[in-house]
């Protein structure tokens, strides 16, 4: 989530374009739900 904080402020001060980080939404989301899952893996080994 920090990377889309980030982006969000990129997009605030006019350094990306709102689209741009629009479209990267879904795949940063999915790559945090991922590594969330990996971490809790392995912390029960």
């Amino acid at each position: 989530m920090e990377v889309l904080c980030q982006l969000t402020l990129a997009v605030d001060l006019g350094l990306a374009a709102r689209e741009e980080v629009d479209d990267l939404r879904p795949l940063i989301e999915e790559l945090g739900r991922q590594l969330c899952a990996c971490r809790r893996s392995c912390q029960n080994t």
